[in-house]
């Protein structure tokens, strides 16, 4: 692509030492988390260029789709950047009218390992889903948010550094048709058995344990109750020890749960 076909590019004003120009398209939310009170969001994403040490280049925002939970935005921004000083903060929230716009996730991209495009090659779309993060112990958040981040070639491909990642050879990107595009979803694991995902009425996802009829806040996996049972044994472990009755059998049984789930953890 020439420099002349390349709408607004923001971020940096003029063509520095080291700068690059980056294309960033938001592609889609998905499964993020309710927060209206009939169950859906009104979510656009925020994006912001930022230098660590010297704070916001330059910020926009995306449209707002309207009661979805898996919006559909396929906007494209640019962005003249330095790729080893500056980094991208992806923000989405809920659009509210009357109160603040609620908080639904945010992605923190470094710039130095984004691909090259190569306008010598046709492929199949190209694009990531990153997990949406909480900003705050407080944050209750759900879902990914897809994007398709490249940077355009050097005006001089002669000079190109053959070294710089490009799209063909970046192992973090995946491939998706364009007929795909509106059914892939990013699936999350499995639920251990007897685990079940709900959401209270404030659109916060928390999980119950019908075995032990409890409830928490932090998605449960095989390896997470692995690490329950292994602090379990050790905290056991401790007690007997420091018990002047206790008998060696039970501190052995003990130990050997502990090493076969450190085995497990190892795996």
């Amino acid at each position: 692509m020439s420099m002349a076909s390349v709408p607004e590019v923001r971020g940096l004003q003029t063509d520095e030492d080291d700068a690059r120009i980056l294309r960033v398209k938001v592609i889609a939310g998905i499964s993020l988390a309710k927060k209206d009170i009939l169950g859906a969001s009104d979510p656009y994403t925020r994006v912001s260029l930022y230098d660590p040490v010297n704070g916001e280049l330059t910020s926009i925002q995306t449209k707002t789709i309207k009661k979805t939970l898996d919006p559909k935005w396929n906007e494209e921004f640019f962005f003249r950047v330095h790729p080893r000083k500056h980094r991208l903060l992806f923000e989405v929230f809920d659009e509210n009218r009357l109160t603040r716009d609620d908080f639904l996730g945010q992605v923190d991209v470094p710039l130095y390992q984004i691909p090259t495009e190569n306008p010598n090659i046709e492929r199949p779309y190209t694009f990531k889903d990153f997990l949406l993060h909480p900003r705050s112990h407080k944050s209750r958040v759900k879902g990914h948010l897809r994007l398709k981040m490249t940077y355009l070639p050097k005006n001089n491909s002669s000079e190109e550094d053959n070294s710089e990642p490009t799209e063909e050879l970046d192992p973090g990107w995946e491939f998706l048709d364009q007929q795909d595009m509106a059914g892939s979803h990013h699936q999350l694991p499995a639920l251990p058995p007897g685990w079940e995902e709900r959401q209270d009425n404030l659109g916060r996802t928390y999980y119950v344990n019908h075995e032990t009829r409890t409830t928490q806040w932090h998605r449960p996996t095989i390896q997470y109750i692995s690490l329950c049972i292994l602090d379990l044994c050790m905290s056991l472990e401790t007690s007997v020890k420091n018990c002047q009755q206790y008998k060696s059998g039970m501190v052995g049984g003990l130990c050997l749960c502990k090493n076969q789930l450190l085995v497990l953890q190892a795996d």
